[in-house]
């Protein structure tokens, strides 16, 4: 009999649009293979209702179900009682309630679950052990956020995460770096490390005979970001560009994928560099645009100045494709040598020395072993072992 697993996740795509946390959905539909899974979703909406409305909340807690990967997903709306801080408590003993609730209601019709993994230390983590503590079920939780930092930023927040870390039964970062982030704050935790599944039967070749580094002319770069911000480091990797077009190296353009807040300013600051003949902007991508432009350019590059893991850099790299990528935590634990350069984040000079290398021949990559680097490692089967060692060890 599979064991019962209900993930309780931060972040989960909806039908709206909204792919937030699509990778916690694969992970879920990956599980479901080997486990008996549910997904609990408890959205804490910003708006406010009315008394009568919190009541309901409170006694019959509205869910919606979704069934369209193969196992059920129970999704709530719940609402905030203030936004004012002083009464930051009461938000979140009301939260717990009306899920509690919820969960109770659940578990008649799906069983008690053997484990509750949660996503995400705040809000899932916390209410996951809440939960566990109640239900005297075993919780694993699973941190992504970077900096972690962004969990700690009032004393109630900081005695939450403080008690959810030192609660659950094991504690898994995404990354080494993550790991030590979380470290910081509670160094006397065991913290596992599982890097976020990569979906190798999607993220593919073009075909089999193209496993060739076959390179187009002009040399296509690529880079998206689901959502364009300072953060993702892009306009220094425009930087870089102009650096190598002032050398007068011409043979390349780089595609820019993703849109959001600096998605205005990038563009003004390639025409104000004069470099409008090396840039291409391509706009919001969906999942099946990412694999195509992946497919179609020659080599990945993610300037970021921060990452927990990198999923994009692995997907390029489960196509057979090479990356550049800065140092900013989650790289280090994706690219091994030769799969791909390593730069200093925040380095347009070093970006533009990397970016020559490479259109100069001085480096050369296989796409076999690139794409085996990521299979082996985060694929599937990779994945659903590391997480059922996890589960045994409970």
């Amino acid at each position: 009999m599979k064991q019962k697993i209900v993930i309780i996740p931060a972040w989960y795509p909806n039908d709206a649009g909204n792919f937030e946390g699509i990778f916690i959905q694969n992970q879920a539909i990956s599980l479901s293979k080997a486990f008996d899974v549910n997904v609990l979703v408890p959205y804490q909406l910003q708006t406010f209702f009315g008394y009568r409305s919190l009541v309901k909340h409170l006694s019959d807690p509205p869910i919606k179900f979704d069934e369209s990967r193969g196992f059920q997903v129970a999704r709530m709306q719940i609402p905030r009682l203030t936004t004012q801080r002083w009464f930051e408590n009461i938000n979140w003993h009301y939260y717990y309630k009306v899920v509690e609730k919820a969960f109770s209601n659940l578990i008649k019709f799906w069983g008690k679950p053997d484990v509750l993994h949660s996503h995400v230390v705040l809000p899932a983590g916390w209410l996951a052990m809440k939960l566990g503590r109640r239900y005297h079920i075993q919780v694993v939780l699973t941190e992504h956020t970077g900096p972690f930092s962004f969990h700690l930023q009032t004393p109630l927040q900081r005695q939450k995460v403080h008690e959810t870390l030192l609660s659950v039964n094991r504690v898994v970062a995404v990354s080494p770096a993550l790991a030590n982030d979380i470290h910081q704050f509670e160094p006397d935790i065991r913290i596992d490390t599982v890097g976020n599944l990569i979906r190798t039967d999607f993220f593919q070749p073009v075909t089999d005979q193209k496993l060739a580094w076959i390179t187009h002319n002009p040399f296509r770069f690529l880079t998206i970001a689901s959502y364009l911000t300072e953060a993702k480091g892009t306009h220094h990797l425009i930087e870089a560009v102009h650096i190598l077009y002032k050398l007068e190296v011409q043979d390349f353009t780089l595609f820019i994928g993703g849109n959001g807040p600096d998605y205005a300013r990038l563009k003004q600051m390639v025409e104000s560099l004069g470099i409008a003949s090396k840039v291409v902007f391509l706009g919001m991508l969906s999942q099946e645009q990412v694999l195509d432009w992946i497919q179609k350019t020659d080599l990945f590059i993610s300037p970021s100045l921060g990452e927990t893991f990198g999923m994009l850099i692995a997907e390029a790299m489960s196509c057979g494709k090479p990356v550049i990528a800065t140092r900013c935590g989650g790289p280090e634990f994706i690219v091994e040598p030769g799969t791909g350069i390593l730069v200093n984040k925040a380095d347009p000079v070093d970006l533009a020395e990397a970016m020559e290398s490479v259109l100069s021949g001085k480096v050369h990559f296989e796409p076999g072993m690139i794409r085996q680097s990521i299979v082996s490692r985060f694929g599937e089967e990779a994945f659903i072992r590391n997480i059922t060692e996890i589960y045994q060890s409970l």
